[in-house]
């Protein structure tokens, strides 16, 4: 019996473990099929204060686009929060060249007043987007970001796996790089600081 319990313990981690790397695959393969421009749909999406979002709010700046969700229980959190550490580290004078934007691929839930309250517990600079399912996946999708719903007929309860990478973007709207989950606050306040200005070169 106690044999059981612990192959039963096992069982959830395996699971997560398994469905992290197939994403993973998953992810890597849309990446490689998206163009490295980034590609915002020309309808269907607003921010977090109802306005039509056409990507423009980033004009001149480097952008750094995180998919994710409201209902996440602890990846997206913690990449925001470690995106608002890196870009809290940068010099002011790099701070302003950059616009963090959380784009959710949960819209049904995540309507603007609510990512107007989630975005302002991380960081105020945060553009929030949200839209119709066909925008938000057609975003995702065009830009290398696996979405899948899970049991999404429970309005309540289900859940959205994705791509947890940080996306850079130039002002001239090409994906510069690709940051992935679990990178140190140094390693992606280095990343953008690459992108700001590539001539200061990394450390890493």
């Amino acid at each position: 019996m106690s044999y059981r319990r612990r192959s039963a313990s096992k069982r959830p981690t395996l699971a997560l473990g398994l469905t992290l790397f197939l994403m993973s695959l998953l992810g890597a393969a849309g990446a490689a099929e998206a163009s490295e421009t980034f590609v915002v749909p020309k309808a269907g999406l607003v921010d977090q204060a109802g306005r039509p979002y056409d990507g423009s709010d980033g004009a001149g700046r480097v952008r750094i686009v995180y998919f994710g969700f409201t209902n996440c229980p602890e990846i997206c959190p913690t990449t925001l929060w470690e995106l608002h550490a890196a870009l809290a580290s940068l010099a002011p004078a790099d701070h302003i060249r950059v616009q963090p934007i959380f784009v959710s691929v949960d819209p049904l839930r995540d309507t603007p007043e609510v990512l107007e309250t989630y975005l302002q517990s991380f960081d105020p600079a945060f553009v929030g987007v949200g839209g119709t399912l066909e925008a938000i996946d057609a975003f995702a999708w065009n830009n290398g970001i696996y979405v899948a719903r899970n049991d999404a007929s429970d309005a309540v309860t289900y859940t959205v796996d994705h791509t947890s990478s940080l996306l850079v973007v130039d002002p001239a709207g090409t994906v510069l790089d690709r940051i992935p989950y679990g990178a140190s606050v140094t390693d992606i306040a280095e990343r953008i600081t690459q992108a700001i200005d590539p001539k200061r070169g990394l450390s890493r």
